[in-house]
């Protein structure tokens, strides 16, 4: 398909660059498949990375009686061989930085909201580690990650986007500001503007998906690595026919969990999400940096630049170094649509390998010292696909247009601190209703443009269904039919929520008789005091 921005996604190519996370591959899960290639499923993923393997294992594990009875992973190639096996090893949440461009774009309110559940997300993704027993096995670092500011336009933005986040009543009692002298001397660098620091963490992402799917398939999941969708399309027999080479497979559901690869199965997502070439490389430090290690994680950002780094546990002590897209000969629109992570920018490569001398003290000499040249220091150097959204925030919910089929990517690269709250929003989401017998029905309005959230009325409700028990901060109705005042008012009462209720007669004294009934904080006769439901909701591009 010919794209209008020239930023439509491809399939993920072969023989892409080895990276250090994938240097101990998996044994089992690795190529896995399933001994039997399901011909329909309840629940399709594309994608075996974070986001997809946490979907699938909160599925499968659910208590409710109701949780899908069949799960299938389709990947392309290896297991979570994509950005989870090829990024920078972060949990770092952005929990101030955005908040400008977030506001600039969304509003002061969200623009908090969004660094709030960055900080989250974070913790709620070390939890699970922990939780689960899997530290020691990904690696897990908590420590604290500083943003170095390396220009005086760099560092006066990102003063502002502290103050700003924290005027708005952002919570910064663990967002500390450094001064140069202080960044300096603590963090081991020069020529700095100053730094702010927050809690943060390290992993082995992709050993973390590994386990996850590890857990997936002991739960009854259906894994195929090796297996390329080609479509996503309905078909007569069943809501959506997903086609790979070895077959297709019918599903009521199917979640889009591939990110920067999302518009080639969805060609409308293009110039919404855009894919984006990074590179990384593992670097062996010089004498003074294996003695004593780094003790934080860093963003080192300047007025055109951000690097990343983490130093790893373990005999190698690596450097994960990642960004230097200034040293692109195009630029930092060269890596904009570029999906081929069989190839590395050798500028981009040659920036890495020498950016340390530039920031570290006493680097240089210590690396002279060794007899190592930066070249030769480069132990593993590799690209990856991220996922960018127009808008600076991740996609997730139900696609516009296509009733059953789910997105969850635009990570901006924050996968690892997204994807454990991005799978539980997704598992509370309304339109997971259609799983469990809910039908929905369109909503009216039509979402070619704007940041338009699609109402949604939901029939053959059940009052067990989760969507009718909980309150839902959505564009959403539940319809259940009943016969006569009391089944109504039963019905009514029966929710695990009561802040509001709504009756609609024209009898008045039914009106007044059934009202008094109705346990709830307040209730209205023929109104709801709200807008008509046709009239689209303003948000956020995360679906709720």
């Amino acid at each position: 398909m010919q794209s209008p921005t020239g930023y439509l996604a491809s399939l993920p190519v072969e023989n892409p660059t080895k990276t250090f996370w994938q240097s101990e591959p998996d044994p089992v899960i690795s190529n896995y498949q399933s001994a039997e290639f399901l011909p329909s499923a309840d629940v399709v993923i594309i994608g075996s990375g974070l986001s997809g393997a946490f979907i699938a294992h909160r599925l499968l594990s659910s208590s409710s009686p109701s949780r899908p009875k069949s799960v299938v992973i389709l990947e392309a190639r290896n297991a979570a061989s994509g950005a989870t096996g090829r990024n920078g090893g972060h949990i770092k949440p952005d929990c101030y930085r955005g908040f400008t461009s977030y506001s600039i774009l969304h509003g002061t309110d969200v623009a908090k909201a969004q660094c709030e559940f960055e900080a989250v997300n974070y913790q709620e993704t070390a939890n699970f580690i922990q939780e689960n027993n899997l530290a020691a096995e990904v690696d897990l670092v908590q420590y604290r990650s500083a943003d170095v500011y390396l220009t005086p336009e760099s560092w006066k933005r990102g003063l502002a986007a502290y103050n700003g986040f924290k005027e708005s009543g952002g919570n910064v009692s663990d967002i500390n500001v450094l001064s140069k002298a202080e960044a300096e001397e603590s963090l081991r660098v020069k020529g700095c503007y100053g730094a702010i620091t927050f809690p943060a963490a390290s992993l082995w992402p992709y050993k973390l998906a590994v386990a996850i799917l590890r857990k997936g398939l002991d739960l009854g999941l259906s894994l195929h690595t090796d297996t390329p969708v080609t479509s996503v399309s309905s078909d007569a027999s069943g809501p959506w026919k997903v086609s790979t080479p070895r077959g297709a497979v019918m599903a009521n559901s199917v979640i889009h969990a591939t990110n920067g690869y999302a518009s080639y199965l969805v060609p409308e997502l293009d110039g919404r999400i855009i894919p984006f070439k990074g590179h990384v490389s593992a670097i062996t430090p010089p004498p003074a940096y294996m003695s004593q290690p780094l003790t934080t994680s860093f963003a080192f950002i300047s007025s055109d630049n951000y690097d990343y780094l983490i130093q790893i546990p373990g005999p190698e002590k690596y450097l994960i170094w990642g960004g230097g897209e200034v040293a692109h000969p195009k630029g930092l629109s060269g890596d904009f649509g570029d999906c081929d992570d069989h190839q590395i920018v050798s500028e981009v490569e040659s920036y890495i390998f020498n950016a340390p001398v530039e920031i570290f003290k006493d680097w240089g000499e210590s690396r002279a010292s060794s007899g190592t040249s930066p070249e030769s220091a480069a132990a593993f150097s590799w690209s990856g696909i991220m996922g960018l959204s127009k808008d600076l925030l991740p996609f997730l919910g139900e696609l516009p247009g296509k009733p059953g089929q789910y997105l969850a990517g635009g990570y901006h690269g924050h996968v690892p601190s997204s994807a454990k709250p991005t799978l539980t929003e997704y598992e509370n989401t309304s339109g997971l209703e259609r799983t469990r017998g809910g039908t929905i029905l369109d909503g009216l309005i039509s979402l070619k443009k704007g940041y338009f959230v699609n109402p949604r009325i939901f029939v053959d409700v059940k009052p067990s269904m989760r969507i009718y028990q909980e309150e839902m901060f959505d564009p959403c109705a539940a319809v259940l039919r009943f016969q006569g005042e009391d089944e109504a008012v039963r019905l009514a009462n029966g929710s695990m929520c009561g802040f509001g209720s709504a009756l609609f007669t024209e009898n008045i004294s039914r009106a007044h008789n059934v009202a008094r009934r109705i346990e709830a904080g307040m209730v209205w006769v023929n109104s709801t005091n709200d807008s008509d439901f046709r009239v689209p909701l303003v948000e956020s591009n995360t679906v709720m």
